[in-house]
């Protein structure tokens, strides 16, 4: 009898197990389906109106904008010393809303002095870079800094209070006001300012959205006792992350952003094409990607501590490869058809562009969701090493192409990313493979 109740109590057991997990993995999908469902809406915008921009705005003038896209999305990515990028995996609330007056703190003095130096030295800088016509949009630059920043801190804060559907619905007012700037703009001919300022603004309007999040944790944050000491013991706990994490940073946007640039002082109508090609390429990653990412990043800290880590993050890999792999793929192959009728036949280069980025697109949507893994692990050296990797296998060899065979550099660009994103993603895997047979032992 006691071996009956014995057997009759660890098959509820097993079937309460069974129901937790079953809504553990429900919250998942439901957390993911609010960012995609924004996101997709979103994109889906930008999507839409990219043909009639395209129609309005030459390669030449997109080329112009990929560099100023490059030296704020590089500059952005560090204004908050990556601070922000600690606060969904923070231990308390309190030190997620200490983090967020310091991501503030640091973002404001980066966009001060940030400004100061282009304003001084933005002639010498922009010649250097071939550019000589930024000089008339310098003060779009620390603008463009601290707004992204400011949402992308937002951001953070939304996610870790798991307001995913708030996320998605800023996504769509940015695409939405980002687009009427563009197309707005460019019919009336005041070009390439537009395109300067549909991308500048979006981050903006995207913020507001998420401020009230903000402002509560502000007010927290505000009754609490000798505020500059814990400021400080916030700082010095989560050190790590200005340490390793915003040098890693540094060096993956700079990984994307400088060949994009250097490819534009060799000839601005190739670097237009390539950016394109690029932000069109790059639509699953934002689309599914950075949404499922989140999610991941909301979850990874519990899974770490229930000992899931392995689980979460393979029903994360294989849940983003069914989706996104037959998408990159088939777009991938129509791309070299389908752009040419769809932006123009100037565009031409474009979709062979993505045809030959289909294995570093594959790659990295695998990989980026994940990636937050060594800094739920605390293995932020590991993450900054594959980043000097990435920035020396993607920089530097474009680099040396544009010196020895400019035409080469785009293809070099190319198939150094793919190399980067596959070495990447088979470190995520023997990470969390590893940590997860140490745990269990």
């Amino acid at each position: 009898m006691t071996r009956l109740n014995c057997g009759a109590s660890l098959m509820k057991l097993n079937r309460i197990f069974r129901y937790i997990e079953k809504k553990n993995r429900s919250m998942f999908f439901k957390d993911v389906a609010r960012l995609v469902s924004g996101s997709f809406a979103a994109k889906l915008v930008l999507l839409g109106t990219t043909p009639f921009a395209t129609r309005m705005y030459s390669p030449e003038d997109y080329g112009l904008l990929s560099v100023y896209i490059g030296i704020v999305g590089v500059l952005a990515t560090i204004a908050t010393l990556r601070l922000d990028f600690a606060i969904p995996l923070a231990q308390t609330d309190a030190d997620a809303d200490l983090l967020l007056i310091l991501s503030l703190i640091t973002l404001s003095i980066f966009v001060v002095v940030s400004g100061y130096l282009f304003a001084v030295s933005s002639h010498v800088l922009f010649s250097l870079l071939g550019q000589p016509e930024l000089k008339n949009y310098q003060l779009m630059i620390p603008i463009g800094i601290f707004l992204a920043g400011l949402f992308s801190t937002l951001q953070m804060l939304a996610t870790r209070k798991r307001k995913f559907r708030l996320i998605g619905t800023s996504r769509v007012i940015q695409a939405l006001l980002s687009s009427a700037i563009i197309l707005g703009l460019g019919y009336v001919g005041i070009k390439p300012t537009g395109l300067f300022l549909g991308n500048m603004l979006a981050f903006g309007v995207g913020s507001i959205f998420l401020i009230l999040i903000a402002l509560v944790a502000l007010n927290n944050v505000r009754r609490m006792e000798n505020l500059s000491l814990r400021l400080k013991n916030c700082f010095l706990k989560y050190r790590k992350y200005p340490k390793f994490s915003a040098p890693e940073a540094l060096l993956n946007i700079a990984g994307l952003q400088i060949p994009i640039i250097t490819i534009a002082a060799i000839d601005q109508f190739i670097s237009g094409q390539l950016f394109l090609a690029v932000t069109l390429g790059l639509l699953p990653m934002a689309l599914l990607g950075s949404s499922i990412g989140q999610v991941y990043s909301s979850r990874v800290v519990k899974s770490i501590s229930d000992g899931e880590l392995l689980q979460l993050t393979n029903s994360t890999l294989i849940s983003t490869g069914r989706i996104a792999i037959p998408l990159i793929l088939i777009g991938g192959c129509m791309s070299p058809l389908a752009v040419p009728i769809l932006f123009g036949d100037e565009w031409y280069l474009v979709g062979t562009y993505l045809l030959y980025m289909m294995p570093w697109l594959i790659l990295q949507v695998l990989a980026s969701p994940v990636s937050m893994i060594f800094h739920a692990l605390g293995k932020q050296k590991h993450a900054l090493v594959l980043q000097i990797f990435g920035f020396i296998v993607r920089v530097v060899s474009v680099l040396v192409a544009s010196l020895i065979s400019p035409n080469s550099a785009v293809l070099v660009f190319l198939l150094g990313s793919a190399i980067f994103y596959l070495i990447y993603l088979v470190t995520i895997i023997k990470t969390v493979r590893n940590y997860s047979l140490t745990f269990e032992s």
